[in-house]
């Protein structure tokens, strides 16, 4: 099985063992195999800056209608992190 990935917009087929994490989004290597294995999920990540991911969560879900959206963490509201 393959996968298609578009590298800032050039498009690229890819094995899926062979999917280069490594140049694409931080928060794609936790979020991508719940994806490729046709998991039904939500999740948030927490970034410091561009790439650096400083919290995240993922939680599979039976009925999208008992998703609970989680609250911004206090010490993020105002844009900063310390």
């Amino acid at each position: 099985m393959y996968v298609y990935f578009c590298a800032e917009m050039r498009p690229q087929w890819y094995k899926l063992d062979d999917i280069p994490f490594d140049s694409m989004w931080a928060d794609d290597i936790f979020w991508f195999p719940w994806m490729l294995a046709s998991k039904q999920f939500y999740g948030y990540f927490t970034y410091h800056g561009m790439d650096t991911i400083i919290s995240h969560e993922l939680s599979t879900v039976v009925d999208f209608k008992s998703v609970t959206i989680p609250q911004c963490p206090s010490h993020l509201v105002n844009g900063s992190y310390h």
